[in-house]
């Protein structure tokens, strides 16, 4: 199982910064950043990653124990939300299967759970959202070369 020495320093780095990839991504898609998707990602953070464990679970956690020191570092960072989500998506590409599927299935629920925060209408049958957040979360989906069937029960 890959955790955050067996990945080094950098890739550990991108992959604590992809929450806020996920947020950007589905709650930049409309008029701007609302509360109500602020607050998900952060209910999202608190509550351990849902059904989550091994990598996801560590990188999730390490997230929401400095969201704050890392919510600035990744401010300072100068990927954009598609970029960081392409290089984690290479991370992820390089665990074993089962392991990469619920990486995904985490970070694609967090995106889910904040597009839905903002209302719309529905994908993965978990509530409202538009369908510009419909959009990026198919994009996620793509990225991460899974299904939303096959994540459906992960994240």
């Amino acid at each position: 199982m890959a955790n955050q020495h067996s990945l080094g320093d950098e890739d550990w780095r991108t992959l604590q910064f992809s929450p806020f990839w996920a947020f950007q991504a589905v709650a930049g898609m409309d008029s701007g950043i609302d509360p109500a998707e602020q607050q998900a990602l952060l209910a999202f953070l608190a509550s351990g990653a849902p059904s989550s464990d091994g990598l996801a679970k560590d990188v999730f956690a390490s997230v929401a124990s400095d969201f704050n020191g890392l919510g600035a570092a990744w401010n300072a960072d100068s990927r954009s939300a598609p970029d960081g989500l392409d290089q984690t998506a290479a991370i992820v590409a390089r665990l074993p299967p089962t392991e990469r599927r619920a990486f995904a299935a985490v970070l694609i629920g967090l995106a889910t759970n904040v597009a839905n925060a903002s209302g719309g209408g529905g994908f993965l049958n978990r509530g409202p959202m538009g369908m510009m957040e419909k959009a990026a979360i198919a994009g996620m989906l793509q990225r991460f070369g899974v299904t939303a069937e096959e994540i459906k029960d992960l994240g």
